[in-house]
C-alpha cells in the first residue's frame, strides 16, 4: 500500500486534485492487472472534496465523469471511505457506478474496520458487468445462471437503462412585447433526465437584440437528474419583431443539437412630438394678426392621449383647436394654430404648455415671441411711404412740402421723396428711446442724410439740422433713432411725446447756412468759448512752445 501511495504522490500543493489521483490510481491499477492478471480495485480515502485553493475552482483536469467511465470500461472497483466533512453523493456516485461500495469512516477506529470489509467483499462475489443497447427507459430483466461443481442457480435482476436525456425548460420562448429601452429575461433550465452523465458542451449566444447571461462554465458535465441554468434576455432599441435561436450542444444521442426558438416585439410607448417647438412670428404690423400651425405627432407604437393645451397669455391666443383629449395612433398627428394679434407696440412672450400620457414628456412648453410695430402709410407723388415703430403709437403722419420752409441754413440737397411729418406716442416712462423704420418708394443712395427742420434747443428757433441714419444699405428702407425731448425730438420735452418733421436728403454740397449734428440739446451762453475754439487754442500753444525751445537751443 505504501509504494501505490508514493506512485499517486503529487509536489502541486495548491489543492485537492481528488479526481486526477483517482484516475492515476485506476491506470496503475489497470497496467498492473494487465500484466499480472486478477481483480482490480482502487480505494479512495477522502471528504470527497476536488478543488483549487488558489481560485476556488475544480482543481483535477480530469473530471469525475471521465475516471468512472475509466474504472467502468477496465473492470476496476473503486471502494471510497468518507472522512471528515464528507461530500457523501460524490464518493457514493463514484463507488456505486465502479461496482464498489461506500464506508463512511468518522473516527479512527472506525476506519480500522473498513480493510476486512472491503475484503470480505472479494470472497465468493463476482461483479458482473452489463452492457446494453437497450436506452428508452423500458424495464427488462436479466438472468444469470450459475454453475458450481454439481450445484447451479439461477438469479434474475431487473433494470431500467436510459440514455443521456437533455431536458429543456422552457424548450421556446416568446417575450411578447417589450418598450423600446426596457429588457425582458427569462431563465432556462438544463437538465439530465437519463442515467448516463450528460455532458453540454456549449450554448450558442443568439444575435442582437437576444443575449444571453449567467451562462455557467462550459463544458459541463450533469449526473441523473442534475441541472443547470443560464438566462436569455430581450432588449429591443427599435420597434419590430425579432426572431432568433439559441442552440444546446451535448452529448444527448437523440438531440445532440437542440434549438430554442426566441421571438419578441420591440414596441415604443407613446412618443410625442411636436413642430415647431418654438415660434417666433418676428415683426407684426398692429392690426394685421400673424398665425402659425403647430403639429403635435405620436412618433411612438402606442396610441397617445393629448391631454390639454393651454391658452397662452395675450396678445398670443389659440385657434383650431381640436376637442380634447385628443388620443392619435401610431404615425397620427393633430394640429392646432396659435396667433400673434398684438394691440399695442413692443415685443413681446409666452409659451403653450402640451400635456400628454408621454412617459418621458408629460408636459412639454412652447416658447413663443413676436414684437408689434406700430405703422402709419401715406401716399406721396413717388409712391407710399410707411413709417412703423416698435415702441409706442404713429399718429398724424403728413407729407411736408420743402418749398414751404425758410431756405436759409437749409442744405443743398435733394429730398426725392419729400419731407414727413409725424407723431410717436410712447407714454410713461417719458425720456425713451425710439427706433423708426421709414420704408420709401424706392432705393435711397448710401451716402443719403437725414434732415430735419425745428428746433435743436428747447425754447430755440426753428432750424435746419441733420441727423445720424441707422440702417442705410442702398435699398428703401431706412432707420433714425429718436429720444423723447432729445436727440430728433423736434418738441424738445421729455412728455412721452415725439414730433419728427423730416426726411432723407442727396447732399449735393455743404449747406447754405444752419448747423448740423443736432437734436435737442442745451445752448451755449454768449461768449463762452466752445470746444472747437478751445482746440484751435491749445494747437497755437504747443506751436508757441516748440520755437521758444527751439531758440534756446542755440
Amino acid at each position: 500500500m505504501s509504494d501505490a501511495v508514493q506512485r499517486v504522490w503529487t509536489t502541486d500543493l495548491t489543492g485537492t486534485k481528488l479526481y486526477d489521483a483517482i484516475y492515476k490510481a485506476i491506470e496503475d491499477t489497470r497496467d498492473y492487472v494487465t500484466s499480472s492478471g486478477g481483480v482490480g480495485s482502487v480505494v479512495v480515502v477522502s471528504e470527497g472534496k476536488d478543488e483549487n485553493n488558489d481560485i476556488g475552482g475544480p482543481g483535477s483536469e480530469h473530471s469525475r465523469h471521465e475516471l468512472i467511465d475509466l474504472a467502468y470500461n477496465n473492470g476496476i472497483r473503486i471502494f471510497t471511505v468518507g472522512v471528515g466533512s464528507v461530500i457523501e453523493g460524490v464518493l457514493k456516485e463514484i463507488a456505486y457506478e465502479t461496482g464498489g461500495s461506500y464506508f463512511y469512516a468518522p473516527t479512527p477506529s472506525d476506519l480500522t474496520t473498513v480493510p476486512s470489509a472491503i475484503a470480505a467483499q472479494f470472497y465468493g462475489t463476482y461483479v458482473v458487468f452489463y452492457d446494453t443497447s437497450i436506452t428508452n427507459c423500458q424495464d427488462h430483466t436479466l438472468e444469470i445462471s450459475v454453475t458450481a461443481n454439481t450445484e447451479s442457480g439461477v438469479d434474475s435482476e431487473s433494470f431500467r437503462t436510459c440514455a443521456q436525456d437533455l431536458d429543456v425548460n422552457p424548450s421556446e420562448i416568446n417575450f411578447g412585447s417589450v418598450d423600446t429601452g426596457e429588457i425582458k429575461t427569462t431563465n432556462v433550465t438544463l437538465c439530465n433526465l437519463g442515467i448516463p452523465y450528460l455532458t453540454v458542451d456549449a450554448i450558442s449566444a443568439p444575435n442582437e437584440p437576444f443575449s444571453l447571461t449567467t451562462v455557467p462554465p462550459l463544458p459541463a458535465t450533469l449526473g441523473q437528474g442534475n441541472c443547470i441554468e443560464f438566462a436569455v434576455t430581450f432588449a429591443p432599441t427599435a420597434p419590430g419583431d425579432f426572431t432568433d435561436n439559441v442552440t444546446i450542444t451535448s452529448n444527448d444521442p437523440d438531440e445532440p443539437s437542440f434549438n430554442i426558438p426566441l421571438s419578441g416585439t420591440g414596441i415604443s410607448p407613446a412618443d410625442i412630438s411636436i413642430t415647431p417647438l418654438n415660434i417666433n412670428f418676428g415683426d407684426v404690423l398692429l392690426g394685421d394678426p400673424k398665425t402659425t400651425n403647430v403639429t403635435i405627432t405620436n412618433e411612438g407604437t402606442l396610441d397617445l392621449t393629448v391631454i390639454s393645451i393651454a391658452e397662452p397669455v395675450d396678445p398670443f391666443s389659440l385657434s383650431t383647436v381640436p376637442a380634447l383629449p385628443a388620443v392619435i395612433a401610431s404615425g397620427g398627428s393633430i394640429v392646432f394654430g396659435v396667433t400673434f394679434a398684438p394691440t399695442e407696440a413692443g415685443g413681446f412672450d409666452a409659451t403653450v404648455i402640451v400635456a400628454s400620457d408621454d412617459q418621458d414628456e408629460p408636459s412639454i412648453g412652447i416658447p413663443l415671441s413676436g414684437t408689434a410695430k406700430s405703422s402709419l402709410t401715406i401716399e406721396s407723388p413717388q409712391g407710399p411711404i410707411t413709417v412703423a415703430t416698435s415702441k409706442g403709437q404713429i399718429t398724424n403722419l403728413s407729407l411736408v412740402d420743402v418749398s414751404t420752409l425758410p431756405a436759409e441754413g437749409k442744405p443743398n440737397a435733394s429730398f426725392p421723396y419729400g419731407l414727413f411729418s409725424f407723431s410717436i406716442e410712447v407714454g410713461s416712462p417719458f425720456g425713451q428711446i425710439v427706433n423708426i423704420e421709414i420704408t420709401l418708394p424706392g432705393n435711397l443712395s448710401t451716402d443719403a442724410q437725414y434732415w430735419k427742420y425745428g428746433p435743436k434747443t428747447a425754447g430755440g428757433p426753428d432750424e435746419w439740422y441733420s441727423i445720424q441714419l441707422g440702417s442705410n444699405d442702398g435699398d428703401n428702407i431706412v432707420t433714425i433713432q429718436v429720444e423723447d425731448g432729445g436727440l430728433g425730438d423736434g418738441d424738445c420735452e421729455q412728455d412721452g411725446s415725439i414730433v419728427d418733421p423730416g426726411g432723407p436728403a442727396i447732399t449735393a454740397g455743404a449747406p447754405s447756412g444752419g448747423g448740423g449734428g443736432g437734436g435737442c440739446s442745451m445752448s451755449n451762453p454768449e461768449g463762452q468759448i466752445n470746444i472747437g475754439h478751445q482746440l484751435i487754442l491749445l494747437g497755437i500753444f504747443a506751436l508757441g512752445l516748440l520755437v521758444w525751445r527751439e531758440r534756446r537751443r542755440r
